[in-house]
């Protein structure tokens, strides 16, 4: 077998001698390095069998290895294991109660490596035969136990309140009852202050370790987001791993927490582009997967989550996989009024009317763009419309761009509707810029798609709200709207608002109509 001076055992009993305290971040080093290869061990339903400070061999400074595997094969005569365990009564102290009486389990590697635990954390102040004892006395007495943990705690030895509610569920005397490798480093390295960065040559948490904790639910991983929180490679492996659970695993509709987690994450990960990515796909499903449970859901009213999403976007202006997804949750956010008025306020009128120009060739931004403009407009109080008086002109580019796109022309021809409701925008839907008219782009839009009852409907009641307006009739009277009204008229019948809007605009045509040279009809004043 390969061969080391240096082990756990040279370095209990160097610190044993010298009285001190094994240097703790070390000590957690070392751990998380056991624990990694213990859970290896016995994923491969293998027991080491002789768990001990001697088996344990440093490679190097910061990097040690189990060995003295050969007891898994060798301990297979009972009678000849018995005489051993007389004979060697030191070495045979780290075994489990029941390894005494030839009965292995992976709760017997448990049991010594929390005699090891103990050993480490306490050589400071016990000597080499009061360990022993104490060893030997637990397997029938805890007492011994609990009379050591207090002396750690009134000697503040670090960590000694994890070791007080670690070692008792390790070595306890019935080994159903003791926990296995995953609740150790579950307990050790996120449910208490025994935690570090755990570098191994430089690198960060071992991946096998992270991957141990996140196999728990959502509540333990919540917890391991947090406790390191500042390790960007846990977060990205975190949120993966939330993204794969189902749904009710997840606790949806509405897990709180986990947004404010996410929140958190995605602020002090900002310039990290593939956290944010994955902090919005979580979020995305939380929040879509509410709505579709209860449209009427609450959706998070903390302006923590619009700001971090409208920083991040200014973070990563050129992500335009990032820009769609986050339009998308603003989209579900501004559904309250509250989210609404801070949304006009951080300016995100003038944010998206940037990218519609900006990414214009990019569909999927066009139209969460357009879908989210129309979330702002609708039942919203305009404080400032002065930004808004660019957007006819963007969005009949957008829609001048997709001609054939029927997702596109409902969502453009609602928003040119909504702009319409404003009295100093509905000018700029008729003409959008000098020398052309957004008349002609509603005309191709209609015979685009004049079977679409939705698009119909939308460009009907644009029409019927810039006919309301005198200073835009005239424009719509010369530019021979009338045929296509007529049209749409005749052609649904069935439906009572859209032959409403229809007979609407018709009428103030009629009224705007200049009179015959033989008739007395007046024109609109």
């Amino acid at each position: 077998m390969e061969y080391n001076k240096e082990s756990f055992q040279k370095v209990i009993e160097e610190n044993r001698e010298a009285r001190t305290i094994i240097d703790s971040e070390w000590m957690q080093n070392m751990l998380g390095q056991v624990l990694d290869a213990l859970d290896y061990l016995h994923q491969l339903d293998i027991i080491h069998r002789n768990l001990k400070p001697s088996n344990i061999i440093l490679v190097s400074s910061n990097h040690c290895k189990l060995q003295d595997l050969s007891c898994n094969a060798l301990m297979t005569d009972e009678a000849k294991w018995n005489i051993r365990a007389e004979e060697d009564p030191l070495q045979k102290s780290w075994m489990a109660p029941e390894a005494l009486k030839f009965s292995f389990s992976q709760k017997s590697d448990i049991w010594s490596l929390g005699c090891i635990i103990l050993d480490m954390a306490s050589c400071s102040f016990m000597n080499k035969t009061e360990a022993m004892l104490l060893r030997k006395s637990i397997r029938t007495v805890p007492e011994g136990l609990r009379h050591v943990l207090r002396t750690m705690k009134e000697r503040k030895i670090p960590n000694a309140t994890t070791f007080s509610s670690l070692l008792p569920s390790m070595l306890r005397i019935d080994p159903s009852e003791r926990v296995t490798v995953r609740d150790v480093t579950q307990i050790t390295f996120v449910r208490s202050n025994f935690r570090s960065s755990l570098t191994l040559d430089g690198e960060a948490l071992p991946t096998s370790i992270i991957n141990m904790l996140l196999e728990g639910n959502m509540a333990s991983i919540l917890e391991l987001m947090q406790h390191f929180s500042s390790q960007p490679e846990v977060q990205l492996r975190a949120m993966t791993r939330l993204l794969r659970m189902k749904e009710a695993d997840l606790g949806l509709p509405w897990p709180l927490e986990l947004v404010e987690v996410l929140v958190t994450i995605m602020k002090q990960h900002e310039r990290i582009l593939d956290i944010q990515l994955c902090a919005c796909s979580l979020l995305l499903r939380i929040l879509g997967g509410a709505l579709a449970r209860d449209p009427a859901a609450e959706m998070p009213s903390d302006s923590s989550v619009t700001s971090v999403l409208l920083s991040i976007t200014r973070s990563h202006p050129k992500t335009e996989q990032l820009l769609v997804m986050v339009y998308s949750l603003l989209t579900i956010i501004s559904s309250q009024e509250s989210a609404t008025e801070e949304l006009q306020q951080a300016g995100l009128f003038e944010h998206i009317l940037e990218h519609l120009g900006t990414f214009s060739r990019n569909r999927d931004i066009c139209v969460k763009g357009l879908s989210l403009l129309w979330v702002l407009l609708v039942d919203a109080v305009i404080v400032n419309k002065a930004p808004l008086e660019k957007a006819p002109v963007l969005i009949a580019e957008v829609l001048a761009t997709y001609p054939t796109d029927v997702e596109m022309a409902e969502a453009g021809c609602a928003v040119l509707w909504l702009l319409s409701l404003l009295e100093l925008v509905a000018l700029h839907v008729v003409m959008p810029k000098e020398g052309s008219s957004g008349l002609v782009l509603i005309k191709e839009t209609y015979q685009l798609y004049r079977d679409d009852p939705e698009v119909v409907e939308n460009v009907c009641m644009l029409l019927a709200h810039l006919a309301s307006y005198k200073e835009v009739l005239s424009e719509l009277a010369s530019s021979g709207i009338q045929p296509l009204v007529q049209e749409i008229h005749g052609r649904f019948t069935s439906s009572l608002e859209l032959v409403f809007y229809a007979e609407k605009v018709l009428q103030r045509l009629e009224e705007a109509t200049p009179p015959s040279p033989g008739g007395g009809q007046s024109p609109l004043p």
